[in-house]
């Protein structure tokens, strides 16, 4: 922005000192595409600090096969990365303020209800566009711990969904993980994006707050 202003200063100047018949000549042409330009830069930079609204769901199957695949076993090297990945955002939440129901999310939810599937987490909260490492970390679980783990959402020149969650069956230790959902992908605006596991599932959607 300081560039576009010096170089919009620049211009002024050469303007002033020229002859009177040649200042609509040069305003037409080099700085109002500067003028252009910076508002282009201006545009870009606001897109980016504005606010997302997130919106997260989490179901499981409620009739499936107990010999599910990709479920935890002890010696594998993948699952250990899961548990790991997982633990690791885990440690990393913060205090964010999270909102109770969905909007934008809602229609599915009551599709998932209607189809036998079995909800088991439903949030939705506002957050600043930040990069990676300044991100809010958002914690997703329930009251009777059977599913734990975290989102977060961040930006580069564009945006990313980074979801790790874990899930137990209710009559083992539930603080031992038997499921992953293990994933980064780009996203755009009011897209939503289906996490799937066979044992269960996550939908993520990412709106632009207005104003």
């Amino acid at each position: 922005m300081v560039l576009c202003y010096r170089s919009l200063q620049q211009d002024h100047l050469r303007i002033g000192n020229m002859p009177t018949p040649a200042i609509p000549n040069l305003t037409g042409n080099r700085t109002l595409r500067l003028l252009i330009l910076c508002l282009g830069i201006m545009a870009a930079s606001t897109a980016k600090a504005r606010d997302y609204a997130v919106e997260v769901l989490v179901f499981e199957r409620t009739e499936v096969s107990t010999e599910v695949e990709e479920q935890w076993n002890p010696g594998s090297n993948s699952q250990l990365t899961n548990l790991e990945k997982l633990q690791s955002l885990v440690d990393r939440v913060d205090d964010h303020p999270i909102g109770e129901g969905i909007a934008h999310l809602a229609g599915h939810q009551s599709k998932l209800l209607s189809s036998g599937y079995r909800v088991l987490h439903a949030a939705r909260w506002q957050q600043p566009s930040e990069v990676y490492q300044n991100a809010p970390v958002v914690p997703v679980g329930t009251l009777d711990t059977r599913i734990r783990g975290a989102v977060r959402v961040y930006r580069t020149s564009l945006i990313f969904v980074d979801i790790a969650l874990g899930l137990t069956d209710s009559l083992l230790d539930p603080d031992f993980p038997l499921y992953f959902i293990n994933e980064k992908r780009r996203v755009k605006f009011k897209e939503v994006h289906y996490f799937d596991h066979p044992r269960f599932g996550a939908l993520v959607t990412v709106w632009p707050v207005e104003g």
